[in-house]
């Protein structure tokens, strides 16, 4: 039965995990190509980068994904009356809950390979396809009448033509730049061609106007015969190679940039120690959340489970923890170590927590070993 319930265990939480990761994927790879989404994907990059991006979501959503699955099975074993039967039988809590600990166990240790190994490869196979997307974006995609947006070291531009004369020729022709240095403009011409090398884009207008403001926010409009605007494009620099993000570095690596006091990596100091605390933290996570929710559900007492949605109500309190953990670390990890302080802080109080109250309500878990698989008869039941 042990055997068969940790089976149950494993399966229904990494389906649950990897259902969870996989919209979570697509809405990072989304969020992240926002820029590119014109480019000609194909099939097989839009696979790589789905796949490159599930191993963060994994580990991220690794707990919740534990939780709900000790919850559920827990409630299933009240509903067969399984666990009904094992403390007849006369075993302890403790070892009716070994399939959910030895669960917990299996994917924190999982999360951290994946945090720490698995995760950073995936992000380089979705940086290196973003850097060859940004580099060779597909004209001929385009669609006419609609409104297509690119990304440059430069500025970003927003781009709409009427008639497509070719795959980089195009009839009326209109384009609005926005510049990281410097004013807006736009730019309405007759027809326009594109044309790329390695390191820039250029565009021909002819016969048309560029419009923008001066200094005093008056409408200036210019007209032309022929007009090229070049966009640098982005992430060239001097060479092909793109630069390696904080989501990619190892642990030594992490470490030396989060202690780092140096005014010029301030920035990248602050995003290390976000991504160090995750790595670190929210993969033990799974442990923690697991010990509270099985001291909760175990002091309630299988009855009570059974015959009320216990276990739906301790599934929303540890997610609703779980989601303000993650949260926390994305928004005042960055700022100091204090939040990491915090969080060990709360992880322990939930490991002793789950473990007192597994203690309180059964005597067979008072020391911290594997307990006997009877627990001795009351007294007033020995002959």
């Amino acid at each position: 039965m042990i055997r068969r319930q940790y089976i149950n265990h494993v399966l229904l939480a990494l389906a649950v995990a990897v259902g969870a990761a996989f919209p979570a994927s697509i809405a990072v790879v989304l969020q992240a190509l926002w820029s590119s989404m014109t480019a000609d994907l194909g099939q097989g990059s839009t696979v790589q980068l789905i796949l490159g991006a599930m191993p963060t979501s994994l580990y991220l959503m690794a707990p919740i994904a534990c939780v709900i699955t000790i919850c559920w099975l827990f409630w299933l074993n009240c509903q067969n009356v399984s666990l009904q039967v094992m403390f007849a039988a006369g075993m302890s809590i403790f070892y009716c809950a070994l399939p959910a600990i030895f669960l917990a166990v299996t994917f924190t240790g999982a999360a951290v390979v994946d945090a720490w190994v698995v995760a950073p490869r995936g992000v380089t196979m979705v940086e290196d396809i973003k850097h060859a997307l940004k580099r060779d974006i597909a004209f001929g995609a385009l669609q006419e009448g609609r409104f297509h947006s690119f990304e440059f070291d430069n500025s970003v531009v927003a781009m709409s033509f009427r008639k497509k004369l070719g795959n980089d020729q195009f009839e009326g022709v209109f384009l609005s730049v926005t510049p990281k240095a410097g004013k807006p403009y736009t730019v309405i011409s007759r027809t326009a061609e594109i044309k790329k090398n390695p390191l820039s884009l250029s565009i021909h207008f002819a016969k048309g106007s560029r419009q923008t403001t001066d200094i005093d926010d008056r409408l200036v409009v210019t007209t032309f015969d022929t007009f090229i605007r070049t966009f640098p494009i982005k992430g060239n620099a001097t060479s092909a190679q793109r630069s390696v993000t904080i989501l990619e570095v190892g642990f030594s690596q992490l470490v030396h940039l989060a202690f780092s006091n140096a005014p010029r990596q301030a920035w990248m100091a602050s995003l290390a120690r976000s991504e160090l605390a995750k790595r670190t933290l929210v993969p033990m996570m799974n442990l923690t959340h697991a010990l509270l929710a099985l001291g909760i559900l175990f002091l309630i007492g299988p009855a009570s489970v059974r015959l009320g949605s216990v276990h739906l109500k301790v599934i929303l309190g540890i997610v609703a923890l779980h989601v303000a953990a993650v949260t926390g670390i994305e928004l005042f990890a960055r700022g100091s170590f204090f939040m990491h302080g915090l969080l060990i802080a709360v992880m322990a109080v939930e490991v002793f927590a789950g473990i007192a109250l597994m203690m309180r309500a059964g005597r067979t878990t008072r020391e911290f070993r594997l307990p006997p698989r009877r627990r001795p008869a009351a007294p007033g039941l020995q002959q």
